[in-house]
């Protein structure tokens, strides 16, 4: 049963007839371009760290080889999406269901975020399903540029105008691609296509859900080697916010308890939810200009306890 969530909702009254309630909501744009630009093949023993494999980012032992790509979702919409602090009980039952702790690394999952298969070229079969991803959301960077980053892993949300970003060197940032040769009529020219899906489940209450979904060519045998962080570089990394900013005036729509921010107007432009196959997103490629932060995400991802 999927679970009624309380929304903050403004409204506009009109002169001279009945109160009109107006719901301005959050829409989520993943960035395929994006993603596509962020591609490359990397290697990984699964002895480094046992916990990929119980979170599901890794489908067996040994070497894996890992198809690795960014995810950059925009919050287009006119409204933040707000997510809130974790709990605080780890134990305590009343926790919303979209939230997990993870006893491996020891933080919190919301395991209603992002979710990615690897498809054939038509898109008509699933080739393979990788980890359902959502450890923190929060305001990487904006492509408005009359707005500042302010959510982050502490109190989590996507501001309008702002986009949250997995980055390619992030645990769990991949699909597990091992195995694809054993597929029929796999060849390392073969084109496949990745699906990066996101608030699939319908958590977060959005203006538009048409959107969700981005679409991005693959050839396995044309990525490039990944020459980013090992895991152990990973493990270290934690790199902090940036400095604090002040949420502008109004009140979240989305989810949680809590401050936040409301989004007035519709965000940047200029976003290509799908790469190819005739894909009907607004432009191509990344918007430009607003602000951009540094990623706590892997500090997160490995030390967070709460």
């Amino acid at each position: 049963m999927k679970l009624s969530l309380a929304i903050l909702v403004p409204f506009a009254v009109v002169l001279g007839s009945a109160q009109t309630v107006e719901r301005l909501l959050p829409d989520f744009l993943p960035d395929g371009a994006h993603a596509q630009s962020t591609l490359y093949i990397d290697h990984v023993d699964a002895a480094e760290d046992p916990c990929l494999q119980n979170e599901g980012c890794l489908s067996g032992n040994g070497t894996r080889m890992l198809l690795r790509f960014g995810s950059m979702v925009h919050n287009i919409g006119r409204a933040d999406a707000y997510l809130g602090q974790p709990p605080k009980n780890k134990t305590d039952p009343n926790n919303p269901v979209y939230w997990h702790w993870d006893t491996c690394h020891m933080h919190w999952h919301f395991t209603a975020y992002a979710n990615y298969k690897l498809l054939t070229e038509d898109r008509s079969q699933t080739i393979l399903t990788g980890h359902k991803n959502g450890f923190c959301l929060e305001d990487l960077g904006c492509t408005d540029a009359s707005k500042e980053p302010y959510y982050s892993c502490i109190n989590q949300g996507i501001s309008v105008g702002c986009y949250d970003l997995y980055d390619e060197t992030l645990p769990c940032q991949w699909l597990d691609v091992t195995d694809l040769h054993l597929t029929p009529n796999y060849t390392a020219s073969s084109t496949y296509t990745i699906e990066i899906a996101i608030n699939q489940e319908g958590f977060f209450p959005e203006a538009n859900v048409a959107n969700n979904i981005a679409y991005v060519p693959v050839v396995i045998g044309d990525v490039p080697a990944y020459t980013g962080p090992s895991l152990a570089e990973v493990r270290r990394m934690g790199v902090p916010n940036g400095p604090g900013t002040t949420a502008p005036d109004g009140e979240p729509v989305g989810f949680g308890t809590g401050g936040g921010a409301s989004g007035g107007g519709s965000g940047g432009t200029g976003f290509a939810p799908e790469v190819g196959g005739g894909g009907s997103g607004p432009g191509t490629g990344g918007g430009g200009g607003g602000m951009e932060r540094r990623s706590n995400k892997h500090k997160w991802f490995y030390h967070k306890g709460l």
